[in-house]
């Protein structure tokens, strides 16, 4: 080791850093190491930006993973960096980037700031704010868990804070919002799933499935689900089809038509018909 007007150096290379390592093996080249048996953080590790006059959108500091390219030339492939985004007393707020590269260029990947997380986002506005701007999968969740039963399942969970439900709570929505085309264009939803509480007494629960699309600029209940009926707030368009004979293929229940008679399956491979005419 010696010391230059670089700064520290320890191993054979030449300085370019205040603290500059050199090794040529694949061992460890830092270890922090604390006994401490106690409860305290320990080891610490601090990058501390003292400055005089801080900022909104400092940055604090940097952890770069940089390697070569097959042109001989320096790249960052990664970086870990963290930004001041609130100065104010008692209401700070910092931000911390998960950054790589792709097509040459390093940028933020994973950005959290406050208690908001941004995929591709660097203003998340939502617990989870996920950004793709291409036509392809943004969200994609697999399981490999070899049986017959359920997996890779999403659940939405809305309890109240661990209190009793109630009749009629709406516990959670799947919304699926575009923008109109006002001349500055507004965001509004366009189709959504809504779950709610039909009866929230205990052994006895009920529930309800609502399917709601935009309807004349209001979003209107198409069909809803409860375990005592299907309400329909549109007609239904079945498609033609005209059993092959009395005894054609069927389920009990099912319906179907064509231009001269309407078809009710009455019991499995068993259908009965009805004409039907014009009229004025």
């Amino acid at each position: 080791g010696k010391i230059t007007s670089a700064g520290l150096q320890l191993g054979t290379g030449t300085a370019a850093a205040q603290l500059h390592l050199f090794s040529s093996d694949t061992t460890d080249q830092v270890i922090i190491e604390n006994s401490d048996a106690g409860l305290d953080t320990a080891p610490d590790l601090v990058l501390y930006r003292n400055s005089a006059s801080p900022a909104n959108d400092d940055n604090l500091g940097n952890i770069e993973f940089r390697g070569r390219n097959d042109n001989s030339q320096d790249h960052v492939y990664a970086s870990i960096s963290s930004t001041v985004e609130t100065v104010s007393d008692n209401s700070e707020q910092g931000g911390l980037n998960l950054m790589t590269s792709n097509g040459g260029t390093t940028a933020s990947r994973i950005r959290i700031i406050g208690d908001s997380v941004g995929i591709n986002e660097t203003s998340p506005a939502y617990p989870l704010h996920v950004t793709e701007s291409v036509d392809s999968t943004a969200v994609f969740v697999e399981s490999k868990e070899n049986d017959s039963t359920s997996a890779a399942d999403v659940v939405l969970y809305h309890h109240r804070n661990g209190a009793a439900g109630q009749d009629a709570d709406v516990i959670s929505s799947l919304l699926f919002n575009g923008n109109n085309d006002a001349t500055t264009p507004l965001q509004k939803t366009y189709g959504a799933f809504v779950a709610s509480i039909v009866d929230a007494s205990d052994a006895t629960e009920d529930g309800k499935l609502d399917l709601q699309v935009q309807s004349a600029g209001t979003l209107t209940s198409i069909a809803a689900i409860t375990a005592a009926n299907v309400t329909l707030g549109s007609r239904p368009i079945l498609p033609t089809h005209t059993p092959a004979s009395a005894t054609a293929t069927g389920t009990a229940g099912e319906v179907a038509w064509d231009a001269n008679y309407i078809y009710v399956c009455t019991a499995a491979n068993t259908w009965k018909r009805v004409a039907i005419s014009t009229w004025s």
